[in-house]
């Protein structure tokens, strides 16, 4: 995003973008429509490319050991972990799953049909703590023997300068923890977030999470000057909902 018409919440038009009106574009980017509405959006595209995508199964201990290595020779690298280790799962991917290395646009690479239902918990790790997180998520999962059938998925992004970004100034995982929607969610998201937390997590904006403003402000480094500037740009509270009260504000 280059910039883009910011409305506000008393009907000004703002012009936003790196020479004008920085740091509301600094921040506007992930506000969650806190600062108002924005009416226009300017894009830089780029020239369309291909890429070629690789699908393989692998043992996560192949995966522990070469992933470190496997990041640095790809412009692009996640995996999914199936908590189950049985043979029977095993020879069910092995159907469903074939070894491929195929090229397309880069357009119907990155896209991933989602045909299943369900519930999502997703947190972004420091990309040092990656693995470790990971690996005391799959352990306390197979410890209390959750009926979970969903794969744990894990891929590698990098950080941005955006103020309320999970990936702020910080290169990151993100670990996802997906359940069925006809299924009960909470129990095997009430053992994984402390896990996620614990390893300096920040949830995702638009997944379940049960943090608030007291212990989302500590997570990130421009909390303070975002709500600064939000309360300049909405001293009324137009535009917050009962969801954004409880992230923005302490003791909602």
């Amino acid at each position: 995003m280059e910039g883009f018409e910011l409305l506000t919440a008393d009907g000004e038009l703002l012009q936003c973008h790196r020479e004008q009106n920085a740091e509301i574009f600094l921040a506007g980017r992930v506000a969650l429509g806190s600062l108002g509405i924005l009416t226009q959006i300017t894009l830089q595209n780029r020239p369309c490319f291909k890429l070629k995508e690789q699908i393989r199964l692998c043992s996560l201990k192949d995966v522990f050991t070469h992933i470190d290595q496997w990041k640095h020779q790809h412009r692009h690298i996640e995996f999914w972990a199936f908590l189950h280790t049985n043979p029977y799962l095993q020879k069910l991917l092995s159907v469903f799953v074939k070894p491929s290395c195929y090229v397309d646009w880069s357009s119907w690479i990155f896209p991933t049909p989602r045909k299943t239902k369900f519930n999502e918990m997703e947190y972004q790790i420091p990309v040092n703590l990656g693995l470790q997180c990971l690996d005391e998520i799959l352990h306390t999962l197979r410890k209390h023997q959750v009926p979970m059938f969903f794969p744990i998925e894990f891929r590698y992004v990098k950080g941005d300068d955006i103020w309320l970004s999970p990936f702020y100034q910080r290169d990151s995982v993100s670990i996802s923890i997906h359940q069925f929607y006809k299924q009960d969610y909470h129990a095997i998201f009430d053992l994984v977030e402390p896990i996620l937390q614990k390893y300096q997590g920040q949830p995702h904006w638009g997944k379940l999470h049960s943090m608030t403003a007291t212990s989302l402000r500590d997570l990130y480094p421009k909390w303070d000057d975002f709500m600064a500037l939000r309360q300049q740009l909405d001293p009324h509270q137009k535009w917050l909902n009962l969801y954004l009260k409880q992230l923005f504000l302490p003791g909602k």
